[in-house]
């Protein structure tokens, strides 16, 4: 008698949930101004995802400690379909910084 074995694959979709937070201006910011934009991230896999966000700045500037941070900066858990969290991104510089570009990323990317 054969067996067989079905495998299911989904594509891991974490997106912004609005479409215009997927680019964030902090506009001009004095030295040791702070500024602060939130954003929701939203789990649109039929599976709950685990992972961590990360900055990982190109700009020497902005690899200070404390400059650019990202809240929940531990591990986030969303529920399948439609689970979301809010994100707190802060800019402080304590020099004066050109304009940038930098990307959030998603490591330690699981599937429950």
């Amino acid at each position: 008698m054969p067996y067989f074995m079905c495998f299911s694959f989904f594509p891991v979709q974490v997106e912004v949930a609005n479409p215009s937070d997927r680019k964030m201006n902090f506009g001009a910011l004095r030295v040791g101004q702070t500024n602060q934009r939130n954003l929701k991230l939203v789990n649109r896999s039929p599976a709950p995802i685990t992972f961590t966000l990360a900055i990982t700045p190109a700009v020497v500037a902005l690899q200070q400690a404390n400059i650019l941070t990202i809240n929940p900066s531990t591990e986030i858990t969303l529920r399948a379909n439609g689970g979301s969290c809010g994100v707190e991104l802060t800019f402080k510089p304590k020099t004066r910084i050109p304009h940038f570009t930098e990307e959030v990323r998603t490591l330690s990317l699981k599937t429950d």
